[in-house]
């Protein structure tokens, strides 16, 4: 510079400025540690290279320019264990901030959170009036807030001060239209505490706060007109109140919201910020509060409202919870304050509760001043890359090592300064830090290009030959307006050619530790910005804090996503020179590359937290560049392997199609080896969100497609033309399956790295396959039959082809041929669900039209040599060839009922019918597959059947001459061990030659052939000790057939015959006393209505009597019972006599008649000319046994007509089981029981097993007969009522038999 030119500043003057005024004057009390001013100013000087006429000039001017007023910024976070003041144990706090002079001649109270004030020093004149000493009083004036101008910012941790952009909206309005007000008019909860802050009735003073609740008094009020009162005192309007939002029904409310109160410098040793807490109540009254009484905290609530009561019921108050004082001289000055403090509450030793803050001071705008947060975070981005620069290059010169990014304290304080006095939120700090660092390392590197192209694309740069794209995420703020432009990070070193592609090694300028350092600080302030709150419940996601405020960190991001993309870019260039990153070789070839490109610090950059999501510009940078360098590497080995093979041109002759195909799958097969999926390289990969195994099986598929493509439609040319050459169509399809092995395989191994199907066109290789597919089936169709024929013909002799194995070499060679057109299937394993069903389908038919081959061929040879001529002379022999072609044939049969697991028929239809979107095509397919085998295994099963029938129907035989001898036996023989001795030497041959599926269907023909010869050969009307011994016969073949051996299945064994024969034996085996109890007690259990109304009989019955109710024994010593009955009356009987009326009288017996040794039948009085006779005569039957009562025994009621000269008419009868009989107490009888009334029936024939074993045993029994009689006179002899009533319902009835017993009760 020439002496006649004036020194000039070489960064603006308005930026400097600001910086020189960050150093002179700090806001707030200065702390003893810091530097001093001029100092701080002259380091300044010295990192900008400011002459010293210019500095000089600039200091002399700005040092008496202090600022007098500034902003006290006070973030109310959240608060903990507040009291509670509601009834329900919980409160509405909210709080209210001030700026209040301290108290004159009078130390702090013992709330006051001052360490460095001294007692009685303030020059002002008066006292404050604290709240918490002083209750309101009436007359007191309604003030607003006057010593402070607020802007309350009820934010989110997101809505920071000085973050770009600054939201400072004005506190929430507390007129009508406030959420506090609406809540007015409910009535939930009521807080009664003493201290209270009184409310004005109209809405616009309702929430106007006095002068003592500030700590204001008249006389300070007075002394403020003097001097600066004009500063601190004033009339405000309401929404200037600094006052927060209601939380509700809590005990730990979270806030977040921020104000700014003005503070004048010159008295900032005698201000202090209070912090009132209160308790936001409704207009309730005490009938009210006590309904809303939490069951969880009533203790709490009773207090509250007896204190309520002391001061007032209804009273429009809130509740004082406690206060916060914290003079102004104990905050910092360029220092962010977070801590919790304590709240106290007057005549209270204990704590209320914690409130979280932060505290700092700002600077004030000027008026008529607009300056843009993104010119503040401009300006701070250039002192922090001079800063910087001017540290590194020190360091760099002083000592020729990598600098570490630490930069001197002096620096650190300055940058510190600055970024709090103008609001700059500390994670945009260490954000615009880290793109300063990284800024420096670019500039200190080697020569370095950038890839001006790729990084434009990032940044949505016009470029002439690339077109824009859009940002991630919609439309950006900072993209078009404020980011930094590409000509802004071009090469600054000299000498340095653009475009040059030359690339070195980097310098060490830089230690990554700085760098990782300096990441890691973005890191730890965007987590506590996300986790901000205590009791705010869960962390916040990144997401959530961009989609809250989309302009939050915009100036920011934007320098960030830059500076790491140049980085990026820079420590990306080596990349070609590392090893080839295809095939995946091992850890060394990552080492190399993760060395050599400096990727440790990239994804380092890369995983900080502050990021949107993984689409920014250097995370798309950098899988850009890596996923370039991995396609080319794998190109280049896919072309050093397909150049070798033969070119596919022209008419193929067989010899160059097999060539052809058997080196394609010999590149398959190398490629299915290197492409498995190697978890070092797949883990390393995705730490840059790349699957690297999805792009190398992208770079696959679009080479080798198109050359297998080429290859199948010549080799269906081929097969088209040499179908009708068995030898060619062979020899080609076991090429051309070979090579679709080898296909799967490799479509196997490639989506495991790439699972989504649409993600490559080698997942549809299938559909290339489906004309081969047809010539290989015909081939193994071909080759089945054949195999089938050779095998029978070989077998002529029916060997055994081991003494553990029960089946010749035919079968054996048959199922393995079929086992091993299966296996094939499965390994072919064709996709696609319709060529899949169809192909499915061909297997299917042409197993069973081989199975069906090989049962038709085996009948052919049985009657070729005999097997099915009956001779009745000849004793039946079962021959071993016999039994193991028997064997043969269910060997073959029973792979039939495997098909639909082996062929998986019901997964394959259900694709079917969901490609078509058709149930009923799966379902017509699924019918189509069960037909052919079950038409299969029938036609198998028909010449299996022959061969069984013939050796039960044998056996069978031989089995009926023994059963006839055993139903009915001889005496002194016992002809069952014969029969067991027989079927067990029959059995024993069967169970060692035939099949364990063919042995139990013939055991079970011989088991219902042995049930019916019993059925057949049993008699009837025999005494019961014979069907004993005959069910005890049954017994015994029942235990043989389920024995070790024969293990014939329960539920073949107990067949419906079984059932009936059993079910007959053992009712046959009952005594008559048995069968008559059985009769009866199945008759008295039948409450069906009778089809003829026939009136109903009323009884009481009881055991015991007045005098003796316990249970009595008889002489054998067997408990024993008395039964008391009383026959009360009858209502609506049937008309017996010519009159329409009826002579009822009732007979009463105990039944069945076998039952006591003298049977004793009572009878009441006769009641002449009536249908609803009273009788009220009562009965004894004693000595009856217990076990007799419970076995079912009855008392018979039979109503019978009385007449003269011809026998008595039988009406009805009624049985009632004596077990139904009431006990009563000692001191009650028979008549104290209640009536029980039951419908008179008349029996009608009806099939009986007892009933028609007693009819059999008549013959030879007394008992037996007497029953019959009985039971067929009273079947038979029924006369026709007289009366003719009208039919009743089932209503009716049951009226008719309450008023009865209304009758009997009156």
């Amino acid at each position: 510079m020439s002496e006649d030119e004036e020194p000039k500043l070489s960064v603006p003057e308005e930026f400097y400025i600001s910086v020189v005024q960050t150093c002179l004057h700090s806001l707030g009390r200065r702390g003893q540690t810091r530097h001093n001013p001029l100092e701080m100013a002259a380091h300044v000087q010295k990192i900008f290279r400011v002459p010293n006429s210019i500095h000089g000039k600039i200091l002399k001017d700005q040092y008496s320019k202090a600022p007098e007023t500034y902003l006290l910024r006070v973030t109310i976070i959240e608060a903990r264990d507040v009291l509670q003041m509601d009834p329900n144990g919980l409160s509405d706090p909210y709080c209210i901030l001030t700026l209040c002079r301290k108290p004159v001649g009078k130390s702090p109270n013992k709330w006051h959170h001052s360490q460095s004030v001294p007692e009685g020093n303030s020059p002002l004149v008066g006292s404050s009036i604290d709240l918490s000493t002083t209750p309101p009083r009436p007359d007191t004036l309604s003030l607003p807030i006057s010593v402070t101008t607020s802007k309350s910012t009820p934010s989110s941790p997101f809505n920071s001060p000085r973050v770009s952009p600054i939201s400072s909206p004005k506190g929430a309005r507390l007129g009508e239209n406030s959420p506090f007000h609406a809540r007015r008019n409910t009535a939930h909860h009521r807080s009664f505490g003493r201290s209270r802050r009184r409310k004005s009735d109209s809405p616009a003073g309702r929430y106007q706060i006095t002068q003592t609740e500030l700590g204001l008094d008249a006389g300070r009020m007075r002394s403020n007109t003097e001097g600066d009162a004009s500063k601190l005192v004033g009339n405000m309007e309401e929404e200037s109140l600094n006052r927060t939002t209601v939380k509700t029904e809590t005990l730990h409310p979270v806030w977040n919201e921020t104000f700014d109160l003005e503070v004048c410098d010159a008295n900032i040793d005698l201000l202090e910020l209070r912090l009132t807490m209160w308790d936001w109540d409704e207009e309730t009254s005490l009938w009210e509060a006590f309904k809303s009484l939490d069951s969880g905290h009533k203790v709490a609530g009773i207090r509250n409202i007896v204190r309520h009561v002391k001061g007032g019921i209804n009273k429009s108050t809130d509740d004082y919870m406690g206060q916060v004082v914290i003079p102004l001289v104990d905050i910092p000055n360029a220092t962010l304050v977070e801590k919790w403090y304590q709240i106290h509450r007057h005549h209270t030793p204990h704590h209320a509760g914690k409130v979280h803050l932060k505290l700092n001071f700002v600077r004030k705008q000027k008026p008529n001043e607009e300056v843009k947060e993104e010119s503040k975070l401009s300006h701070y981005h250039k002192l922090a890359v001079a800063f910087y620069e001017y540290e590194g290059e020190k360091h760099l010169r002083e000592t020729g090592t990598p600098w570490d990014g630490q930069i001197s304290a002096l620096s650190q304080l300055v940058l510190n300064d600055y970024a709090v006095q103008q609001g700059i939120h500390k994670l945009s700090q260490q954000l615009i830090h880290l793109s300063a660092l990284l800024s420096f390392h670019h500039q200190k590197s080697v020569p370095y290009t950038p890839r001006p192209s790729l990084i434009a694309r990032q940044f949505c740069f016009d470029e002439p030959d690339t077109e824009q794209s859009p940002s991630p995420g919609g439309q950006n703020k900072f993209a078009a307006d404020n980011s930094p432009k590409k000509a802004d990070y071009q090469p600054v070193r000299k000498g340095i050619v653009a475009g040059s592609s030359s690339v070195k090694e980097l310098d060490p300028v830089l230690y990554d530790k700085g760098i990782r350092e300096a990441t890691y600080n973005v890191h730890a302030e965007t987590i506590a910005i996300t986790s901000l709150c205590l009791y705010e419940g869960q962390a916040k996601s990144v997401a959530e804090m961009y989609e809250n405020n989309p302009d939050f960190l915009v100036f920011e991001m934007g320098l960030a996503e830059m500076s790491v993309c140049c980085y990026a870019d820079l420590c990306l260039k080596r990349v070609l020179d590392v090893p080839p990153l295809f095939p995946a070789s091992g850890l060394d070839g990552l080492e190399v590359l993760q060395t050599k490109c400096r990727l440790q610090n990239v994804h380092t950059l890369l995983s900080m937290k502050v990021w949107k999501n993984t689409e920014t510009a250097p995370h798309r940078l950098v899988r850009e560049i890596l996923t370039s360098t991995i396609k080319q590497s794998t190109k280049a080995w896919l072309n050093q392997r397909l150049t070798r093979m033969p070119k596919i041109e022209g008419n193929l002759k067989p010899h160059e199609l097999t060539e052809i195909l058997d080196k394609l799958g010999e590149i398959m097969n190398e490629l299915c080896g290197v492409c498995k999926p190697n978890k070092d390289y797949k883990n390393f990969f995705v730490r840059y969100h790349m699957d690297y195994y999805h792009i190398v099986a992208q770079q696959v598929d679009q080479q080798i497609t198109s050359c297998l493509l080429d290859a199948l439609s010549k080799l269906n040319q081929y097969q088209v033309t040499y179908q009708k050459f068995p030898e060619n169509i062979a020899q080609s399809s076991t090429s051309s399956l070979k090579l679709y092995m080898m296909v799967k395989k490799l479509a196997f191994v490639l989506k495991q790295g790439v699972p989504d199907r649409d993600a490559l066109q080698f997942y549809e290789f299938h559909l290339w396959f489906q004309e081969p597919l047809i010539f290989w089936l015909s081939t193994f169709k071909h080759e089945t039959f054949e195999r089938v024929r050779r095998a029978l013909d070989m077998d002529k002799d029916v060997v055994l082809v081991h003494q553990v194995v029960k089946f010749s070499n035919s079968a054996v060679d048959v199922q393995a041929c079929f086992a091993k057109v299966t296996e094939e299937w499965q390994k072919i394993g064709f996709e696609g669900p319709h060529p899949r069903c169809v192909a499915i389908t061909k297997v299917t038919e042409l197993i069973c039209e081989g199975a069906r081959l090989y049962a038709n061929r085996v009948h052919w040879i049985l009657e070729e040599n005999g097997f099915y001529r009956e001779d009745k002379e000849t004793k039946f022999d079962i021959k071993d060839k016999l039994c193991i072609t028997l064997n043969n044939i269910e060997h073959v049969r029973v792979y039939l009922d495997n098909l639909p697991k082996l062929l998986q028929w019901q997964k394959n239809v259900q694709d079917l019918a969901k490609e078509h979107n058709d149930v009923l095509a799966g379902k017509r397919t699924l019918e189509t597959l069960q037909r052919l085998t079950r038409t299969a295994s029938e036609n198998v099963l028909m010449q299996s059947s022959t061969l069984e029938k013939k050796i039960a129907n044998r056996m069978c035989n031989e089995v009926s001459k023994f059963m006839e001898h055993v139903v009915n036996p001889t005496e002194d023989e016992d002809h069952l061990d014969e029969l067991m001795g027989y079927i067990d030497q029959q059995l024993e041959t069967l169970y060692k030659q035939l099949l364990p599926q063919i042995y139990p269907r013939i055991v079970e023909d011989v088991w219902k052939e042995i049930l019916g010869s019993i059925a057949s050969f049993m008699q009837i009307g025999k005494p019961p000790v014979y069907y004993h011994n005959l069910r005890a016969s049954l017994e015994s073949l029942e235990v043989y057939f389920q024995r070790s051996g024969i293990n014939l299945p329960s539920c073949q064994v107990k067949t419906k015959e079984y059932v009936n024969l059993d079910d007959q034996l053992k009712v046959n085996s009952k005594t008559t006393h048995e069968l008559m109890l059985e009769y009866y007690k199945r008759v008295a259990a039948d409450v069906a209505m009778s089809e003829e109304y026939l009136g109903h009989v009323g009884i009481k019955m009881i055991y015991g009597n007045e005098k003796k109710t316990k249970d009595s024994k008889d002489d054998s010593g067997k408990e024993s019972r008395t039964v008391i009955l009383k026959v009360c009356n009858c209502v609506d009987l049937p008309g017996m006599d010519r009159s329409g009326l009826s002579d009822p009288y009732v007979i009463v017996e105990l039944l069945p008649e076998t039952s006591l040794a003298s049977h004793t039948v009572c009878q009441t009085r006769i009641k002449e000319q009536t249908l609803n006779p009273k009788f009220d005569e009562i009965f004894r039957f004693e000595d009856i046994p217990v076990s007799l009562i419970e076995s079912g025994a009855v008392i018979g009621l039979t109503i019978m007509d009385h007449d003269f000269l011809v026998p008595d008419d039988y009406i009805g009868e009624v049985f009632y089981p004596l077990k139904l009989a009431q006990e009563i107490g000692n001191l009650q009888t028979v008549n104290n029981a209640a009536v029980v009334m039951l419908p008179i029936r008349r029996p009608y024939a009806t099939y009986s097993a007892e009933f028609e074993v007693i009819r059999h045993r008549s013959q030879w029994d007394h008992d037996a007969k007497q029953f019959l009689v009985k039971r067929t006179r009273a079947i038979e002899k029924q006369k026709k009522r007289t009366d003719r009533p009208a039919a009743k319902t089932q209503t009716s009835v049951f009226a008719s038999a309450g008023n009865a017993l209304l009758s009997l009760c009156c």
